[in-house]
């Protein structure tokens, strides 16, 4: 019996937007400073500024993994919507 293919628009679509947030962005610029960084703090205890963009976030966090293979982007769009939608201005 063949393997089942993997749809070529999943795989495209998680590799194109893979790196999920922890914590949005536009709550982390609550915490920034001036130039718009944060400061964070590691569970190893290691310290640094960096802007939120790369920040509390892991790749296809939010990816929720179809039985057929593959993967949707549903739940990261969702929470996208929501925070433009709640983010200030």
């Amino acid at each position: 019996m063949p393997r089942a293919r993997k749809a070529k628009t999943d795989i495209i679509l998680c590799m194109k937007n893979k790196g999920h947030h922890h914590v949005t962005e536009s709550y982390q610029l609550l915490f920034a400073d001036a130039n718009d960084r944060v400061t964070v703090l590691t569970p190893t205890g290691k310290i640094f500024t960096t802007n939120p963009e790369n920040s509390f976030k892991e790749d296809h966090f939010y990816t929720v993994k179809m039985p057929g293979g593959g993967g949707t982007l549903a739940v990261e769009k969702t929470l996208a919507q929501i925070e433009g939608a709640s983010s200030p201005s």
